[in-house]
């Protein structure tokens, strides 16, 4: 093997060597500086520690029997100290035993080479552990970049959470002053023609559905700081999917979507607004995917140990590499089929959040181009 072309392109080292024996330092000296590393020699352990606090090594070989202090000292010493603990350090002895190596090993040394020195083992193990070294700085460096992201994420989405916060409340209150005044035309519309009262009802359905999901979000975020109390309740789970239902009443009597679901009555326990809420998105995500005249079904069961629910639709499905991302905040799923963009927002995040809050867990199943099934389990000690 010819090393000297093996290691030609290897990036120049520092390399410390620490022996009392002058012959020793010579012989390494040369082998090293011929392949291109740069070299200090010093004959004793305290000369080594001040060689190391000038400028730090990239690697260290040191003998073990040195007078005043010994290679296991200098060692100690150097793993020790914050600033140095992480050069490698090779042992270099005429000793040969196994309570040595063991003892070099113990002392923090990451390998052994023994007298005499043979050329090709001292640079193989030279040039495997500068590489070792070298991974190691890099890892240390891409962890660090890593969590200065991830520290930059964290402070802007902390931003985020302030402004949102502060325009919900903004939003919050012409919302609610809009929502009454609707309410109060109602009172007044004996006179006015079918359509027109329709209609009316459909803009006061809408505007408590906006003023809902602005609630909702100030609602995810107690979620998410864990600052929500849940309210439980025993209902009857069929009407309270009437009364949502009664939110996509457009939909359903123009015929543009039909709508199965159980004709018989389950009585559940569980925080009642949390999840006429989540009936309300995973509905709403039904309506805005499934094509004109399509199906939207519900189905559910209660067994001793749990309650399950399902909603599915016939729309354009979703990856499987989304099936994740669509429950996070603020996530995004695009669905690259009929010009479809699949915008989870926060609807979805809300209810993975309150299902959690309940001790359940939900889920989709899905593939792209065959529908979804959007799914959730609350465990029987909730209810």
């Amino acid at each position: 093997m010819d090393t000297q072309k093996d290691l030609q392109f290897e990036p120049l080292a520092d390399i410390l060597l620490v022996d009392d024996t002058p012959a020793n330092l010579k012989v390494l000296s040369e082998i090293l500086k011929s392949s291109h590393y740069g070299v200090r020699a010093v004959p004793s352990g305290k000369m080594a520690l001040k060689a190391v606090s000038l400028s730090a090594p990239d690697l260290i070989l040191m003998d073990i029997n040195m007078p005043d202090m010994n290679g296991y000292e200098l060692c100690r010493k150097l793993k020790s100290s914050p600033d140095f603990g992480q050069i490698p350090v090779i042992f270099i002895s005429a000793l040969d035993d196994v309570e040595d190596k063991v003892n070099a090993f113990r002392e923090g040394g990451v390998d052994f080479i023994s007298k005499p020195f043979q050329i090709e083992e001292v640079l193989m193990r030279v040039k495997t552990h500068l590489t070792i070294r070298r991974l190691q700085t890099e890892l240390e460096q891409k962890n660090q970049a890593l969590e200065t992201q991830v520290q930059q994420l964290q402070n802007l989405e902390h931003l985020r959470d302030i402004l949102t916060s502060m325009i919900v409340h903004d939003l919050r209150i012409p919302l609610t002053g809009l929502s009454s005044n609707l309410e109060l035309i109602s009172d007044f519309t004996k006179q006015l023609p079918q359509p027109v009262k329709r209609f009316l009802r459909l803009a006061r359905t809408s505007t408590q559905n906006l003023l809902g999901n602005i609630n909702q979000l100030l609602e995810l975020n107690r979620l998410e700081a864990g600052k929500k109390i849940l309210d439980y309740s025993r209902f009857e789970l069929r009407a309270l999917l009437l009364e949502v239902l009664g939110s996509f009443e457009f939909q359903i009597q123009e015929q543009i979507v039909s709508v199965d679901y159980p004709s018989e009555p389950l009585w559940i326990e569980a925080d009642q607004n949390l999840i006429q809420r989540v009936l309300l998105n995973l509905l709403g995500n039904a309506f805005r995917y499934t094509p004109f005249q399509g199906l939207i079904s519900v189905n559910w069961k209660k067994t001793e140990d749990a309650f399950w629910l399902e909603v599915i639709d016939q729309g354009p499905g979703i990856s499987e590499q989304y099936h994740q991302k669509i429950f996070e905040k603020f996530g995004q799923a695009e669905i690259k089929q009929n010009a479809k963009e699949m915008s989870s927002g926060l609807g979805l995040a809300f209810c993975k959040l309150a299902i959690e809050a309940h001790g359940g867990k939900i889920g989709v199943k899905s593939q792209a181009g065959q529908g979804c099934s959007l799914w959730f389990e609350i465990p029987a000690a909730a209810f």
